[in-house]
């Protein structure tokens, strides 16, 4: 229906519009400023009252369309559904003085130095809570690289950290593992050769285990108040090593306070921002055995941390290298 009120090229744009709903705006511009140029000034004026019956002059003009015939307002656009299921952070809770080891690499670890690592922090009463920085398990029988069949398999590896989470927890009132990507093996196992069992919480590795304590997934990280995190290393997607030293290179990933495992060394970085607050990060080092056939030169070497958790942002870690035996 025409609506008197409306000027010859207002209406124009209108009919126009109504005739190609979908049409680009520019589109219509340009074919009624080309068959009516006695009605526009230029293309431009034409753009204009073609956006106006669109409604895309903002809210007021809007609302003057609506009271009109015939004409409906543009809609808020709406996304489709995502199926995208960004992983939730653990909050730190336990407070305290306790440790922190990573990279056992069970059953391919170094017995010398998981004993010293854990006898240390028994002498220094680091006990309140244990956390286990990923690569426990080496998972090595569900690697996608050559195997030896030869090899302890999955069922043993998992027996034997059954145990060792025992152990622990006799020891450590709390304990948390935080998966890393050798435990990721697991579940693309399950993705490539047994997708029917992943919906089965009985078949998740934390079922697995058993142990009681809480179990952070592979790709999650740690949030320890409001500006520190603790996280294996390969969340990033790729290595965060630098030439300099992996602590450094998590400084460069994070842009904030962080300690991560995965490169097997102990090291920190130490830098100030621009309003001159300390950022520091830390790399620890591993448990297991320091030359495995498929990495026999490396620059490797034993470590754990010492982390002193007070609540908030009180926190405060201690870095220790392990050689020969000795806690340095």
């Amino acid at each position: 229906m025409t609506d008197r009120s409306l000027s010859t090229a207002s209406q124009l744009a209108l009919d126009l519009h109504n005739q190609f709903p979908s049409a680009p705006t520019r589109q219509l511009a340009a074919m009624l400023y080309r068959d009516n140029p006695e009605c526009f000034t230029d293309e431009e004026h034409a753009r204009r009252l073609v956006r106006y019956h669109r409604g895309e002059s903002g809210d007021s003009d809007r609302a003057k369309i609506a009271l009109m015939a015939d004409v409906e307002p543009v809609r808020k656009f709406t996304a489709p559904k995502s199926d995208a299921k960004p992983p939730q952070p653990y909050v730190w809770t336990h407070q305290g003085l306790g440790t922190i080891i990573a990279d056992l690499h069970l059953p391919y670890h170094d017995e010398r130095a998981l004993e010293t690592a854990i006898n240390y922090a028994i002498g220094a009463q680091a006990t309140d809570f244990l956390l286990i920085l990923g690569d426990g398990m080496d998972h090595y029988q569900l690697s996608r690289f050559g195997k030896d069949p030869r090899n302890r398999d999955f069922a043993g590896e998992v027996e034997m950290m059954r145990d060792l989470l025992g152990t622990l927890g006799a020891i450590f009132p709390q304990v948390v593992y935080k998966f890393g990507n050798h435990e990721r093996r697991y579940d693309d196992y399950l993705r490539l050769r047994a997708p029917q069992l992943l919906n089965l919480q009985e078949c998740e590795l934390s079922a697995l285990l058993d142990f009681g304590g809480d179990c952070v997934g592979w790709n999650s990280t740690i949030r320890v108040g409001e500006h520190f995190t603790m996280l294996h290393g390969h969340e990033f997607g790729s290595a965060f090593f630098n030439p300099v030293n992996p602590a450094r290179g998590l400084f460069l990933r994070a842009k904030a306070c962080a300690i991560g495992a995965h490169a097997h060394q102990t090291s920190h970085h130490d830098e100030p921002n621009v309003r001159g607050e300390s950022l520091s990060t830390w790399s620890v080092g591993c448990l297991c055995d320091l030359h495995p056939e498929y990495a026999t030169l490396n620059k490797w070497n034993h470590g754990f941390a010492l982390l002193e958790y007070k609540g908030g942002d009180d926190w405060e870690v201690e870095n220790k290298r392990i050689v020969n035996g000795k806690v340095r």
